[in-house]
C-alpha cells in the first residue's frame, strides 16, 4: 500500500493519518465486538461517545493491542465490560466501517458457554453494562435507537447464521 512508506500527517491516540492518493487515510490497529445471549438476555454497554455527543448503546467491544489475536481481545473485552467469560467464541465476520478513509478492521464474535463474574472496565473507561431482553432490543432497533455499526452488523450476521432470533 502506498501510504506505508510515507510519514504520517498526524499521530493520534487512536489513529494516525497518512497521505493517500488525493486524500488521507486513518491507520488503526483494529478492534473487536462480542455478541452473546446470557440467560435469555443480550449484554450491551452504555457509553458516552464524544464524536456523537451522547451516550450510545452498543456491544461490548475494544481495540486490539499491538500484535494481539482478535479472539483473545474479544475474550478480554467481554469480561472487562460485562463480567462474562466465554468458553467458546465463533467468528461472525469482519467488516471495514469506512474503507475509503479508515484502515480499521472490526472482528465480530459470537460467544457461548458463558459464566458471569465481576466486570472490570479499563481505568478511565466509563461505561455501564446492561442485559437487555430481546423484545426491548427489537423495539430499540425498530425505533432507530441503536445506530452503532458494529452492533447492527453483529446482530444481522448472528440472525443470518441462526444464532439469534430477531
Amino acid at each position: 500500500m502506498e501510504n506505508k512508506e510515507k510519514e504520517p500527517l498526524f499521530r493520534g491516540v487512536l489513529v494516525d493519518v497518512y497521505p493517500a492518493g488525493e486524500g488521507e487515510i486513518c491507520r488503526h490497529r483494529g478492534a473487536v465486538a462480542v455478541l452473546c445471549q446470557y440467560q435469555g438476555k443480550i449484554p450491551l454497554v452504555r457509553q458516552y461517545r464524544y464524536a456523537q455527543g451522547k451516550e450510545c448503546v452498543e456491544l461490548p467491544a475494544g481495540k486490539l493491542e499491538a500484535g494481539e489475536d482478535p479472539k483473545e481481545c474479544a475474550r478480554r473485552e467481554l469480561f472487562e465490560e460485562t463480567g462474562l467469560s466465554a468458553g467458546k467464541l465463533e467468528e461472525l465476520g469482519v467488516y471495514c466501517s469506512s474503507p475509503d478513509v479508515l484502515e480499521e478492521k472490526m472482528h465480530l464474535y459470537w460467544a457461548e458457554d458463558l459464566s458471569l463474574g465481576q466486570a472490570r472496565p479499563d481505568e478511565g473507561e466509563f461505561l455501564e453494562g446492561e442485559f437487555w431482553e430481546l423484545p426491548r432490543l427489537k423495539d430499540a432497533l425498530r425505533r432507530g435507537e441503536i445506530r452503532d455499526a458494529k452492533t447492527l452488523c453483529a446482530l444481522f450476521l448472528a440472525r443470518e447464521k441462526g444464532l439469534l432470533s430477531l
